[in-house]
């Protein structure tokens, strides 16, 4: 198991990927969180926002309102806490604007690869790297 990092995802039109093999074949992670650099979450609260505004606007821009299988863009979560069953998260708007009070937040699933349940030996196959939205 990997210790909790605070993290910025995008939220999206649907929660379960279609089709789902491009989400099982990217990652959820890869296709869903939004890279922000580490002294964001050391920063004071005012300056946290104005960073994460930043990354909303780079991030919505650059994916073109859009993420491969999960559709729409429909808002960020700055997941700054962990949970046991959930982790606590501040909503962002489209603008980059908090929208409310912290949240709980499901986690982000993950499909794996394989033949049999739990057979994740296809799952390493990718690099990981950022990915590219195709047009």
């Amino acid at each position: 198991m990997t210790a909790f990092k605070p993290h910025l995802r995008c939220e999206t039109a649907r929660a379960i990927p279609e089709p789902l093999f491009v989400a099982a074949l990217l990652t959820s992670a890869r296709l869903r969180l939004v890279p922000v650099c580490p002294e964001t979450w050391q920063v004071s609260a005012g300056e946290r926002d104005r960073l994460l505004k930043r990354a909303i606007h780079d991030h919505y821009r650059g994916h073109r309102g859009h993420v491969p299988s999960f559709g729409a863009i429909v808002g960020y979560t700055a997941v700054v806490i962990a949970g046991y069953r959930l982790d606590f998260g501040l909503p962002y708007d489209l603008n980059g604007d908090p929208t409310g009070p912290m949240q709980p937040v499901e986690r982000l699933g993950e499909g794996i690869l394989g033949t049999k349940r739990g057979d994740s030996r296809l799952t390493g196959i990718f690099p990981n790297r950022p990915i590219d939205v195709l047009a």
